[in-house]
This record gives structure tokens, sequence and C-alpha cells, in this order.
């Protein structure tokens, strides 16, 4: 077996942690791991020089994007087989998420299947965003063969290096000098996915807002997995922890805590992600979306004569296929869209009924834990959405009725706001009324409907 080589690069807002895996016959080792900080253009030089000296170009390259770069669920979707999900999951997001089609990227992860539902793990991100990311590193003489998020990356380094916990359901707590983030899993199903800001020195006001993170992510994994509880909670740092930090978690959560030290497996403290990313440039993830690249898997600027020679061979083989391949291209297209299309009525029933379910189960479990607890009043949920949203994001209306919030507003990233809000205790099911549209002063107008939880009425 030939010995192959990797880069793995986390973007992160005024650096990029990179880190270098090798592949052979014994398994996979760590070569190096490093933080490139600086402007972009001597981050670039740099990353260069390590291509360059490392004998690396070439080589598969991995780039993983920050978080509020992408959107990423789990979607339960019928289908008769594997072969029709592609069509059905296009169908959703179609209907779903607050974009054109043609203005996205998306990837998708069948997981597993239960009685012709399969959950399917589902990555969305703008084109023109995906294009930014990568615009740095489209000089470098290798190909993207992967595009990793954050939570899949984390997920994948702990797989690979037998770090994950017995229980099937756990947190992951990843703490960073400015920000902790709460990866929430079930098997190797990412459920939830949320952060506290870090408050300095000020330990008892993020661990406040610690505490309370963890215990809507924890209802947030017993209404996805049907009850189930946490059992476990990971924890990895970037910055030195007491042992009193770890006991005072454990006291929050009632969990057993483990602490994971990147150390154990020959990688920086910061270097955890990076190497999820370039073990799935590999193909060794757990965890992958496949997600394409908007202008095609490479990152290769190809040079005048390379580009007409492939002309050349272009015309060549067009004039070899013939039209027959042409032909038995549209034909297989004409099928697919047929099974989607036959697919469609009975997808849009059995949507109703489980969504007349979630219904009734919600109603039912509400009744239940109430007792006498009237549900949270407009001002609580405006007070609640002024704590969440960004700076950079303001309302110009808000409008509660029937147990619903209606609010309109800009912002400038408003795709970001449906990951924030569903953060919120006080509402849930929020989704976007409409397409983001841009005004001249290059805000995002959107229009975001919510249902306030506790509320028995009619809504």
């Amino acid at each position: 077996m030939r010995v192959v080589r990797s880069i793995g690069i986390e973007v992160r807002r005024d650096s990029w942690v990179v880190t270098v895996l090798e592949a052979g016959r014994s398994g996979v080792r760590v070569e190096s791991s490093r933080s490139i900080a600086g402007p972009v253009a001597d981050r670039i030089d740099e990353l260069g020089e390590l291509l360059s000296q490392g004998g690396l170009k070439g080589c598969r390259i991995g780039v993983g994007l920050p978080r509020d770069r992408y959107i990423s669920r789990v979607l339960r979707v019928p289908a008769p087989d594997h072969k029709a999900i592609e069509g059905v999951v296009r169908f959703e997001l179609e209907r779903h998420i607050p974009f054109r089609m043609d203005e996205v990227c998306y990837g998708f992860q069948v997981l597993g299947s239960d009685r012709g539902l399969f959950n399917v793990l589902v990555t969305v991100v703008g084109k023109e965003s995906l294009d930014d990311l990568l615009e740095p590193f489209k000089g470098l003489n290798a190909r993207a063969l992967h595009v990793g998020t954050t939570a899949t990356s984390l997920f994948n380094a702990l797989y690979q290096w037998d770090a994950l916990p017995q229980g099937e359901r756990f947190f992951l707590v990843y703490v960073r000098e400015e920000v902790v983030t709460i990866d929430s899993f079930a098997g190797c199903v990412p459920v939830d996915s949320r952060e506290v800001t870090r408050c300095g020195e000020d330990r008892k006001v993020w661990m406040e807002g610690l505490r309370r993170e963890l215990k809507l992510a924890a209802r947030v994994m017993q209404e996805t997995t049907g009850g189930g509880r946490p059992q476990d909670l990971l924890v990895v740092s970037e910055v030195p922890l007491g042992d009193d930090f770890f006991s005072a978690l454990g006291g929050l959560t009632g969990l057993p805590v483990r602490h994971v030290r990147p150390s154990e497996f020959g990688l920086g403290a910061n270097a955890l992600a990076s190497a999820g990313t370039a073990l799935g440039a590999l193909g060794r993830g757990r965890l992958s979306t496949n997600l394409p690249l908007p202008g095609g898997a490479t990152l290769r600027r190809p040079a005048a004569g390379r580009t007409a020679l492939l002309a050349c061979i272009t015309v060549l083989l067009w004039a070899l296929v013939g039209v027959s391949y042409l032909a038995s291209d549209l034909l297989t297209l004409r099928r697919l869209d047929a099974a989607v299309e036959s697919l469609r009525d009975d997808t849009a029933r059995l949507r109703g009924l489980s969504e007349s379910l979630r219904e009734l189960d919600r109603r039912i479990k509400v009744l239940e834990a109430s007792d006498g607890v009237a549900a949270p009043g407009p001002l609580d949920v405006l007070k609640e959405l002024t704590r969440l949203l960004p700076d950079g994001t303001w309302l110009t209306g808000f409008e509660y009725r029937d147990g619903v919030v209606y609010i309109d507003g800009r912002s400038d990233r408003a795709s970001s706001l449906i990951l924030l809000m569903e953060r919120a205790g006080l509402i849930e099911d929020v989704e976007f009324l409409g397409k983001i549209t841009k005004g001249r002063d290059g805000k995002e107008r959107f229009s975001i409907k919510a249902r306030v939880k506790g509320y028995v009425g009619k809504i």
C-alpha cells in the first residue's frame, strides 16, 4: 500500500490551523500541525512554503468550514430506496431553505434507515460564501477532495483515535479562548450545535451560560431521540483548565466528564478539527456529506496551455462518444425526474401525517409538563430574541399572535439567524417566510416565523 498524504485546514476568523497526515499500511500518522496567522497574503505564502518544502505539492487537501458559514441538519426523508434519496432531499431543501437552489451547494450522507424513513445528514452552504472561503487556496497545486464542517471533523478525529465514549449519546464541549461550543451526538448522528461566548476570565458568567445551553441541548436530544438522555460528556480545550472546571461541569450535568487531550494523538492543542478535515480528504472520515465545490473539485488554476489541451481533448471525446451518449443521459434524467415526481405525492401525504402526529404529541407533552405554568408572553419572547440576535441585526417588525411569533428585520447575515434562534428556550419550529432579499444598504431583509413553546391553544 503506497503512502498517501493529506492536509487539513480549519479556517478561523484570523488564522488557519493546518495539520498534515500520512496514511499507509501501518495506519494514519500525524506528520505536523501548526497555526498560521497574520494577513491572508502572508498566510498564503507560509502555506505555499509548507507545501513546497514538505514535498506536499499535489497532495490531497481538505478545507474545514467555520460554523457560521453553513447549515447542517439531519432530515428523516421517505424514499423507496437509496437511488431516490437525492431527489427527495432536493425537494425538501427547496421547501425549507431561504435561497434558490442555484445559489447553494449541498451535500448529504445517508446514516441509516427505519421502515422506509432514511436519516440523512445534509449540509448547505451558499455558493458565493464558499467561493470566498476557498479563494485563498486556489493558487495551490493541490486537489480539494473534501470540504468538511467543524462538527463532523471533530467527530471524525475522535473516531479515528478511538476517543469516542462508550455511551451512544454524548456532548462534546470544545473550549477556545473566546468561545465554548457544544456539539451533541446520538451515535454518529449530529443532533445539535450551539455556543457560549467566554467573558474573559470571569468564569462564573460564562459557566452560567454553559449550564443554560447544556440544559437546552439535553432537551433537544430528548426530543430528537424519542426521550433519550445524554450519557457522557467529552471536553477538548485549547486553553488551560483546572480540575475545578471539570468538577463543576460534572455537577452541572450529572454526567461523567472526560478530558480529551489532542497531544495524546500527536496533535497541537487546537488541531483536532483540522486533523478531522485531513482524514476526510483521505477518505477515512466516518461522517462526510460530500459537499461539492461550486466550480468543480480542483483548487488548481489551469494554465492557458493546459486549458487549450483540455479543450482539444474535449472536442475529440465528443466526436467519439456521439449523440447516443447524450440521448442516454437525457433518458436517464427523464427517468429520474419521473421517479421523483411519483414520490412527491407520497412524500406530501407522509409529511402531513407525520406533522399531525408530532403536533398531537407536542400538545400532550405540554399538557403533561405545564402543571399550570403559563406559556411565555410577548415581552418574554422579545427579551429572549434581543439577547440572542447578533450585532448588525435589528428588528423592524414584531407580532405575537395565537402562540406564533412573526418578526421582520435586517441583518448582515440573515441565513445564520435560524441557527441562533433555535437555541432560544422559549420558541421552536423557526422558519423563514419567503426568500432573503438584499437592500440598497447591503443589509439582508428577512421575515421569520416561530412557535412559542408551551402554548396549547389553537395555532
